[in-house]
């Protein structure tokens, strides 16, 4: 809904246009979610690739094998809109193809991070740290469409992100552990940064950035 108001001086705004213009600023100034994808790539060099396989027509789609470790490579860039203080998830966008069989897939994502314009410490790319999305899957639909995020407790902190920071990513299938139950490969898509946005940005492209929410 638009907001009322009065271009010439008139009549005050009646109780409903009021309480409509609040909820109108609320909703537009709330925070909500917002998402950077990246398809993985493979690198030159890459130990443990997935496949370049038929995914379904003439497309084709990374395949990671259900009895080894397959991996691949990904980067994404912490939006400028990003609200400060709030943590980031990571989601997983793949499908069985044309499998209809069940079971557990293992995923693992391996990752570094660091803040932009030279910073000293917190600009310094640290030991990597390895987190599990171990998505089960009993419908058995071939071709289905899934998203699966990491668990809330390994959400990164929004205490240690900030704007136009860059995380460097391995994701792979751990097919050959015991959790991994699926019996068949499955094509990884793409991955998903998940951020809240306050929906006014920042007021620079460098530091100093704000701390605290500016909405």
């Amino acid at each position: 809904m638009p907001i009322v108001y009065r271009n010439v001086k008139g009549s005050a705004l009646t109780y409903a246009e009021l309480d409509g213009n609040f909820s109108t600023l609320a909703g537009r100034t709330d925070l909500a979610w917002a998402q950077v994808g990246s398809e993985p790539s493979i690198e030159s060099g890459t130990g443990n690739p997935p496949e370049l396989a038929p995914f379904i027509g003439g497309i084709n789609a990374w395949s990671y094998s259900a009895t080894s470790m397959t991996e691949a490579f990904s980067t994404s860039d912490l939006p400028f809109d990003w609200c400060p203080g709030t943590d980031l998830v990571y989601g997983i966008h793949w499908s069985p193809g044309n499998s209809t069989s069940t079971g557990t897939v293992r995923f693992g994502l391996e990752f570094t991070y660091a803040w932009a314009y030279g910073q000293g410490a917190a600009s310094v790319f640290p030991a990597t740290t390895t987190i599990y999305v171990e998505p089960t899957i009993s419908t058995g639909v071939a071709y289905e469409h899934y998203l699966n995020f990491n668990a809330p407790a390994n959400n990164f902190p929004g205490s240690l992100a900030q704007q136009n920071m860059r995380f460097l990513v391995r994701i792979f299938r751990d097919g050959g552990h015991p959790n991994d139950t699926f019996p068949d490969p499955v094509f990884i898509l793409a991955t998903d940064l998940f951020y809240q946005t306050d929906r006014f940005g920042v007021p620079n492209k460098s530091p100093p950035f704000p701390t605290t929410p500016i909405s």
